[in-house]
């Protein structure tokens, strides 16, 4: 296609478009320039705690936080080696240990002592499903084995020795003399004596009724604490080969468990009449292990239960799907949560001049600095504790939807961001129902959840006003419900998998009414887009299979009829966005889903849309990629690898010679200098000055060879 284009024009003058490469209408492929944060972010599995650090382990790598204020956790650094995610940590001195959540390695060593930047310094290579770490010791099982590893020498860990198991099993807790091993199906107990630990041995054991699968275990001196069934149990294990359980809480065990001298922690989850359920944490006085002593109950929200709990002085650390959390306990009948480090997870992006608005999951609404596309930065944010899921800008204000959850969405926060160093809640609208999407327009907030399209008045923003609501948008809209807003009209696209879109008049915002709508039962549309009238439905073929980008025509909204159609690459849960002359289509692919791709459209000439690039991106974690388009640049908002940046390059569209004159029309995404040259070797690249903010030229043939490039400022 280059080649034959080139001899067309060989005669007359000869053509060059370059970016950072050769681009040619047909081979426009977005390229990756920038992403946010600079450090990666999963979710927390463990944490251990030494002095003024916290260790925090999982998803994201060994992450290190100051908690030498825990009212105020402050990331230092973090590691993480290619996807790798941790499974346990550990800490001693300027060390952490941290066990692979994977079977390609076992635990490494990390030095912490420059905590900015935490350095990989030796590891064992070995996997086990559980570890656990005590002085110059690292105790592991897997199926079959027990090993006890020499950590004295952090950089070169050794094994010590080891025993067989007389059952299969994983969680292990250690106690200075003992440690305890807990077998899953049969519910059995290993007790091992590690007093030598060169010579670990099996002394005995305690049968648990029943099968038992990740039950957590703690010791603390000669008693065991284990939860199973939701039951807790105390063991005395002072006599080894005849434990005896001294003590049974029926209905108070949980998923995790934390203890010290006097204090035992349970991270659990219980159902309320008003919240359903609720996870927490609940504190038992042990001085007479007994007989455990209820202290006090900590909620700590929706669907958040304990992944790892640590005790230190006065202080419970929390770390569960929400991030990194703080608990004074220096009274332990009234515990305090003092303290939060969420765990940010990209939802959704708005864009407007050098600004990016990103509703950040439990980390609320992100202000960064995009006017650098390879460097963005935060500069500001906002968050109240609730999970922001989808945002929306407009002037100085940011309208984001926050709940207890990605779908349980309760609420739209008004975010005044005049100041983008300190955006501030300004007004708030409640009653929104699950999953709600919003779009915003002149001055009204459109709100969708499954059951009603709402219309907030924002004119005011410190006091925004439900004006209008159209109840059941026409009997519900199931799972997977979409729209978009253009002018005065709505299109809502409902879920359930069926071939059909509605039209909302919009210009009575008290009193919005359907319109019409579109149906095609040979169709399952997916995802809808609309700029001015012209409406896009990304779906697939009901009986062939295939996907497709359609682009319709709503100006008759009784009838919408479709004006051109393109066959696409079939992705998995497809995102789609217009901008311009351009539709933006994102999916996983079907295939490898850890790859995801951004298909670009060309639908300029709405009868014949057709593909003129892609990019492919490795993303392990993210299910689906919402979109937003601003000035050719594609802000993917990929979860916790944060905001992707991809800019479209530049490129020329058409030549001709129009008499004396050779015209020229291109595509900038931006700002784009056109420069011409009249040699290649030694290039003379000479300015066209007057064409910045434009995307046509009509310059005098100079009668000899000429090159021509477009160039980003």
């Amino acid at each position: 296609m280059k080649t034959s284009f080139f001899r067309q024009i060989a005669a007359a003058f000869t053509l060059v478009v370059a970016t950072s490469r050769l681009a040619l209408a047909g081979d426009i492929n977005p390229v990756l320039v920038g992403s946010w944060p600079e450090f990666p972010r999963g979710y927390p599995s463990a944490v251990a705690v030494a002095g003024n650090r916290a260790c925090v382990a999982g998803g994201g790598g060994l992450v290190v936080l100051d908690i030498s204020d825990p009212r105020q956790p402050r990331r230092l650094g973090s590691y993480r080696r290619g996807e790798d995610s941790f499974a346990d940590v550990a800490v001693a001195g300027n060390f952490a240990f941290a066990n692979g959540s994977n079977t390609e390695f076992g635990f490494e060593v990390i030095d912490i002592s420059n905590p900015s930047n935490p350095q990989r310094v030796g590891g064992y290579s070995r996997y086990f499903g559980s570890m656990a770490f005590l002085g110059s010791h690292a105790y592991a099982a897997d199926g079959t084995r027990f090993e006890v590893i020499d950590i004295s020498d952090p950089a070169n860990p050794s094994l010590a020795g080891q025993c067989a198991l007389t059952h299969g099993g994983y969680q292990i807790a250690v106690s200075e003399k003992y440690a305890c091993r807990i077998a899953p199906w049969s519910g059995w107990i290993e007790i091992i004596d590690i007093s030598d630990p060169a010579h670990p041995r099996s002394v005995g054991g305690y049968q648990l009724a029943g099968s038992v699968f990740d039950a957590p275990i703690s010791i603390s001196g000669s008693n065991v604490y284990v939860s199973w069934g939701g039951d807790l149990s105390v063991l005395d294990i002072s006599n080894p080969a005849n434990p005896q359980r001294i003590a049974f809480l029926a209905g108070s065990g949980g998923s995790r468990l934390a203890v010290s001298a006097n204090l035992l922690v349970v991270g659990t989850g219980w159902n309320t009449p008003d919240q359903g359920s609720t996870s927490g944490l609940r504190l038992f006085e042990i001085s007479n292990p007994a007989a455990p002593r209820p202290l006090a109950t900590i909620a700590t929200g929706q669907d958040s239960d304990a992944t790892d709990i640590a005790l230190s002085g006065n202080y419970i650390y929390l770390v569960n799907s929400r991030g990194f959390h703080a608990f004074d306990i220096s009274n332990p009948l009234e515990p305090k949560r003092v303290g939060d480090y969420a765990v940010g997870q990209t939802q959704a992006s708005a864009v407007a001049g050098n600004y990016a608005y990103v509703a950040d999951g439990w980390e609320g609404l992100q202000v960064l600095d995009v006017s650098d596309s390879a460097h963005p930065r935060r500069v500001g944010g906002y968050a109240d504790g609730y999970f922001a899921s989808d945002v929306a800008v407009d002037g100085h204000h940011a309208y984001v939807l926050v709940g207890d959850s990605w779908w349980d969405t309760a609420a739209l926060n008004v975010i005044d961001v005049a100041n983008p160093a300190d955006p501030r809640k300004v007004g708030v609208v409640a009653n929104i129902g699950n999953l709600a999407r919003v779009v915003v327009s002149s001055r009204y907030a459109y709100v969708l959840d499954p059951s009603n399209l709402i219309i907030i008045d924002v004119l005011d923003p410190s006091n925004p006003r439900e004006i209008g609501r159209l109840v059941g948008v026409v009997g519900g809209l199931g799972f997977g419900f979409q729209f978009a807003v253009s002018g005065e009209r709505a299109y809502v696209k409902p879920g359930g998998g069926g071939g059909e879109f509605y039209v909302i008049d919009l210009s009575n915002p008290a009193e919005p009414q359907r319109l019409g709508g579109y149906y095609d039962r040979d169709q399952i549309v997916f995802q809808i887009a609309a700029l001015g009238t012209r409406v896009y439905l990304l779906g697939e073929d009901r009986w062939t299979g295939l996907d497709y980008l359609d682009v319709l025509d709503s100006s008759d909204p009784a009838a919408p009829r479709r004006l051109g159609r393109c066959s696409v690459k079939a992705l998995g849960s497809p995102r789609l966005a217009a901008s311009g002359n351009y539709a933006y289509i994102s999916g996983k692919d079907w295939d490898d889903t850890r790859r995801h791709w951004i298909q670009v459209i060309d639908v300029s000439d709405p009868t014949g849309p057709h593909q003129i690039g892609e990019v492919c991106f490795v993303e392990s974690e993210n299910e689906y990629v919402p979109i937003t388009v601003s000035q050719g640049r594609i802000f993917a908002s990929v979860s916790f690898r944060g905001l992707i940046l991809f800019q479209m390059p530049p490129f020329i569209k058409s030549i001709a010679k129009e008499g004396p004159n050779v015209k020229l029309d291109w595509e900038g995404f931006g700002p784009a200098r056109l420069q011409r040259a009249t040699r290649l070797t030694n290039p003379d690249w000479l300015e066209l000055p007057g064409f910045e903010g434009t995307n046509t030229a009509a310059l005098p043939a100079n009668g000899g060879a000429e090159f021509f490039r477009l160039v980003r400022p």
